[in-house]
Parts: C-alpha cells; sequence; structure tokens
C-alpha cells in the first residue's frame, strides 16, 4: 500500500453556498487538523484485502479492482490488521470503539479509517471548487468513474487522473466509508473533528461507479449507512496519524 503524507493547517471543508447540486449538510466551514496524517494513495485492492483478510468478499473480481461489499466493521479489521502486520497498535475494539477511550482518533498510533474532515481535505487538494477538477461536470470523466461514462461496475484504481495530491478515485468507482459517524455540520471551526460521539449511521463519501457526477462532487455527504452494510458500491481506503 502507498501512502501520502498531509500536512497539519486549517483547511476549508462542505460546499459553496452557490454551488449547483449542493444539500443543506454541506456547510462550508474551517476544520483545524492538529497533526499530520497519512491516506492511502488509492482505494483498498481486492489482492492487497486478500493478502490481508484471506477472503473475496467483492462482487466484481479483479486484483487491481477496489474491495467492495465489505461493511464498516470489515474495514476497521483490515486496518487492525495491517497495524498488527507492521508492529503497531490497533485502533479498533471489535465493537468499533476505540482501544484507548482515553484519546481521540486522531492520537492513536495504527492504521485506521480517514475521519470525515481527513477524507475531503485529501479529496480536495487545495480546490474550493464542486470537484478538484473544476466546477464544470463535463470534467469529471477525466477524474472518476461514474454513472455518467455508464459504468457497468468498478474499474481497476489509479485509472483516472489523479488530483494535485496524488491521489486517486476520492471521487468515484467506490465510495469510501470514513470513520465518523453521521452527523450535522455547522458554520463553527471544528479542531480535530470526528464526527458524534455514537449513532446508528457512518459515513460514506467520494460518490462511486453508480452515481451520477452530481453525488461525487467533493463536499457532498452520501446517505449514511448502517455499519454493517455491504454493497458493491462502498469500499475504503485507510489513514494512520504521523505523531512524533
Amino acid at each position: 500500500m502507498s501512502f501520502l503524507t498531509l500536512p497539519s493547517g486549517r483547511y476549508l471543508v462542505g460546499s459553496h453556498p452557490d454551488e449547483e447540486h449542493s444539500f443543506d449538510d454541506e456547510v462550508r466551514h474551517e476544520v483545524h487538523l492538529a497533526r499530520a496524517f497519512l491516506i492511502q494513495v488509492t482505494p483498498v485492492t481486492q489482492a492487497r484485502w486478500r493478502r490481508l483478510m484471506g477472503t473475496e468478499p467483492s462482487h466484481f473480481k479483479g486484483d487491481d479492482l477496489p474491495v467492495e461489499r465489505v461493511s464498516w466493521f470489515d474495514a476497521i479489521a483490515c486496518a487492525n490488521a495491517l497495524s498488527r502486520q507492521e508492529g503497531l497498535p490497533e485502533v479498533y475494539l471489535e465493537d468499533g470503539s476505540l482501544r484507548d477511550d482515553r484519546r481521540s482518533v486522531y492520537e492513536t498510533l495504527g492504521y485506521r479509517l480517514p475521519t470525515e474532515a481527513e477524507w475531503e481535505v485529501a479529496c480536495r487538494a487545495g480546490t474550493t471548487t464542486a470537484w478538484y477538477c473544476g466546477d464544470d461536470p463535463a470534467g469529471v470523466g477525466a477524474i472518476a468513474w461514474t454513472a455518467d461514462q455508464a459504468c457497468e461496475g468498478t474499474r481497476p484504481v489509479a485509472g483516472k487522473q489523479a488530483n494535485a495530491l496524488g491521489l486517486y478515485d476520492m471521487t468515484g468507482n467506490v465510495a469510501e466509508w470514513v470513520h465518523d459517524f453521521y452527523g450535522p455540520w455547522t458554520e463553527d471551526l471544528a479542531s480535530d473533528p470526528s464526527g458524534p460521539e455514537s449513532g446508528d449511521t457512518r459515513v460514506v463519501r467520494g460518490g462511486s461507479w453508480n452515481n451520477d457526477a452530481i453525488f461525487a462532487r467533493s463536499a457532498y455527504r452520501n446517505d449514511p449507512l448502517e455499519p454493517d452494510t455491504r454493497d458493491f458500491w462502498v469500499g475504503f481506503r485507510l489513514a494512520r496519524t504521523v505523531i512524533g
């Protein structure tokens, strides 16, 4: 797995008030990420999943295709498996809570899912437009596999243009589980946000091969899913806090 490092700092997330097709839960606001973090260059592939987990859950088959039909719980189990492989502390307990409940997810050492804020910061790569390629949906075909390209399933990762950071498939191909429970956003500055402390659904970001481009905008918050959901349009990528 390849990862890139994103620096700590203040970032804008959410949609511009005049952004076409935006929704009320995409309130633009500033977040402060106090620590740098690693984020995976592509979604987890089926080959990598198989090496870590020993199973083949995906509906669409191919080593270089993103793994899908995995639940949020499956995704955190994969994160823990990679932590064990690299000699790092596991982040999650089986029920999804943190192993050290005195810490925030940003203070953990092992691999984990990115928070929703980290995910959008990584996706935007410094842009404030609807997609990281701009505001024109006609340009989305260059960066993403979506229903607008008449996709009938997932495609090999890194098959479209990367964003300015060098991250692939942040838009389209598979939507991606993130760490957070779903909850409302406000215009207030958020410091190391990680969503509500509890809830019934987890956040999924990025749109997928069966979504139109308007549902793959950088700020779009896909309909949240119950964490045991497994579907052929949902995968994930991993992250890790840089500490020290």
